[in-house]
């Protein structure tokens, strides 16, 4: 009996990604924290509570938790959040409440119907998207000794279709140049498993001479792709969260 109560604690624990487990943590303190200051027990928390907890008002968060400065005051009520936001934080708690209280909150169906009315008539923001045109303009015109790095990852996101995580796991050794084309190597992608991809050169635009200048100014013995990149040299510091403000760059210059 023991052994299959330790196998199924580990297959609970595995409900919550490995990569997101900082946030799941971090959602249930916050989530605790309130059950506290309101004198509640978690084992005690009915579907009421958890309405509670998701309409509440930004008002009392602020005062709850002003102490930890005004840059870090949590207001997650339903009157900030989009009904997205809302529903990942309803689904990480169901995650951690499974986990550590051993309790199913999909049963509370006043809560999803109150999640579900108020993403009735939300109309998300939808982000600009950078034109055909838009991308050849960049490559051809912005000058390399300030953006060669955000060309050649918007060449390699364009090619790899990649996500700024997914290119930030590239290592100089995932690359292999066979003259006329490169094949990329992405170890770790979204969905668990490695994929691979071409880079050529096109009509419009040559790509491969961009990878080869950035590849030359590299400095040896690192292994991440992605460097920092400063007066039209690369530093030995790797890209981290930067990565996905690079699009944002790319259309203010344009």
């Amino acid at each position: 009996m023991e052994d299959i109560l330790k196998k199924a604690e580990q297959a609970r624990e595995s409900l919550i990604p490995s990569k997101s487990e900082a946030v799941y943590q971090k959602e249930y303190k916050i989530y605790l924290d309130w059950l506290t200051r309101k004198n509640v027990m978690p084992k005690d928390v009915t579907e009421t509570v958890f309405l509670a907890y998701f309409s509440r008002t930004g008002k009392e968060f602020s005062m709850f938790f002003g102490r930890f400065g005004s840059n870090c005051v949590y207001s997650f009520q339903s009157e900030t959040y989009s009904p997205n936001s809302l529903w990942t934080k309803w689904s990480m708690l169901k995650s951690m409440v499974t986990i550590h209280e051993k309790r199913d909150i999909t049963k509370f169906n006043e809560l999803q119907a109150f999640l579900k009315r108020k993403s009735k008539s939300y109309k998300p923001k939808k982000s600009a998207v950078l034109s055909p045109k838009d991308v050849i303009r960049f490559l051809k015109d912005a000058p390399n000794d300030i953006h060669l790095l955000h060309k050649v990852v918007l060449i390699m996101g364009y090619f790899g279709e990649c996500r700024s995580q997914e290119l930030l796991n590239v290592k100089i050794s995932d690359i292999e140049d066979r003259d006329s084309f490169m094949v990329v190597n992405v170890p770790e992608s979204k969905t668990g498993g490695s994929k691979k991809f071409t880079v050529v050169d096109e009509k419009e635009f040559s790509a491969l001479p961009l990878l080869r200048l950035y590849m030359s100014l590299r400095p040896k013995g690192i292994e991440r792709f992605f460097l920092s990149f400063r007066q039209n040299k690369c530093t030995s510091q790797p890209i981290g969260k930067i990565a996905a403000k690079i699009p944002s760059k790319i259309a203010k210059c344009i």
